[in-house]
């Protein structure tokens, strides 16, 4: 959700373009207000309704045959900090609700509620993406086409993000100029909407990590520990007194042993890794 793919998006809309301009023959504003809708539906999708159509689909899982064979034995006295959305603590283990942290929220919030999103920043992921592409060859003033001839470069990507004076841009036509602006307003306007605020998530939930003040022994289960919910365990690392803490890490790839690693070193604390 952090890598929403700016020059596809351009491309596309710029395929769906109209090829002439206002005042000539056969233009029609609706060619030109379709493909920037068009866009916007696609990034609204992304946004806002992949939220209900993931919290439904949440709602269909069921757990596989055979499933209680392979349960982990829990403290079921523990508190719980629980990064995905389903009741399994509740209705198989019978934590009760009270000690759990449903993160990211459950399935039994209402329809749109779930907590799904990235954690990048909108501008450092703006600056990363420009970084790597800005000195790609179709990203230059200038291009060559199919028989070896100059011409300035007219991609809506390059006109958009990487020309320095977009007043000396090859537009084509104006219609292009105002089109870009709509759709680049749209794809950065994504980044924010789809951003996953954790500092506000861990606001609303204070009182459980304040409430891990005398834990001594933290169990990771199923976690990748990837960088996207990093912010929740730092929160953890101030609740705690982190040389008294005993950490339990299992893992199921060699992936995870990386992840781990990384992930102990980044917090200046051992654990001891178990097979799942």
């Amino acid at each position: 959700m952090a890598e929403l793919n700016r020059e596809k998006v351009m491309t596309l809309a710029d395929m769906y373009l109209p090829r002439v301009d206002e005042g000539e023959e056969g233009f029609r504003y609706a060619d030109y207000y379709l493909p920037i809708d068009r866009i916007k539906e696609q990034i609204y999708f992304t946004t806002f309704e992949m939220r209900y159509r993931f919290h439904k689909w949440i709602n269909t899982l069921h757990y596989a045959k055979g499933f209680r064979k392979k349960m982990l034995p829990l403290d079921t006295d523990a508190l719980f900090l629980n990064f995905n959305y389903t009741l399994f603590l509740e209705s198989e283990y019978n934590v009760p609700q009270e000690q759990i942290c449903y993160i990211h929220g459950s399935r039994r919030d209402k329809y749109g509620s779930l907590v799904l999103g990235h954690s990048e920043d909108s501008d450092l992921a703006f600056k990363k993406w420009y970084h790597k592409h800005e000195n790609e060859a179709r990203f230059r003033p200038n291009l060559k086409d199919k028989k070896g001839r100059w011409y300035a470069n007219d991609r809506l990507t390059y006109l958009s993000y990487f020309i320095e004076d977009e007043t000396k841009g090859n537009w084509r036509l104006p219609i292009r100029y105002y089109a870009q602006e709509a759709i680049q307003e749209a794809i950065e306007g994504y980044y924010e909407q789809s951003m996953k605020y954790t500092s506000g998530i861990i606001y609303q939930n204070a009182s459980f990590f304040d409430s891990l003040k005398y834990i001594k022994r933290i169990v990771v289960v199923g976690h990748s520990l990837a960088d996207v919910d990093m912010p929740y365990f730092e929160k953890i690392m101030d609740s705690v007194d982190k040389n008294k803490v005993q950490w339990e890490i299992y893992y199921h790839t060699d992936r995870d042993i990386k992840n781990i690693n990384h992930f102990c070193k980044r917090f200046g604390v051992s654990a001891q890794t178990m097979y799942l």
